[in-house]
């Protein structure tokens, strides 16, 4: 059985949304990859496993409003903090 961290594909997702949207926070592969993992730190994992790719686990559903409004909202925290101290010129 191979699981999964479900959150990690929405905020990937709604990281390039938000980079999509934010003409002022740099898209480099650097700071791209630090909103991630800072956004994957600060919000609640959730995980599934699959059976020969059926989900036989789902802690949360990921389509509902709150869930999206949450990880949106982490990610822009995340993407202010990766602004206000890239690691893109170090």
């Amino acid at each position: 059985m191979a699981t999964g961290n479900l959150m990690e594909i929405e905020v990937k997702i709604m990281v390039d949304e938000v980079l999509e949207e934010k003409e002022d926070i740099c898209n480099c592969e650097q700071c791209k990859n630090d909103i991630i993992a800072l956004a994957l730190n600060n919000i609640k994992p959730r995980y599934a496993g699959s059976n020969n790719g059926r989900v036989v686990v789902d802690s949360v559903d990921l389509s509902s409003t709150q869930t999206k409004m949450d990880i949106y909202r982490v990610v822009l925290e995340a993407c202010e903090e990766v602004k206000s101290r890239p690691h893109h010129n170090r």
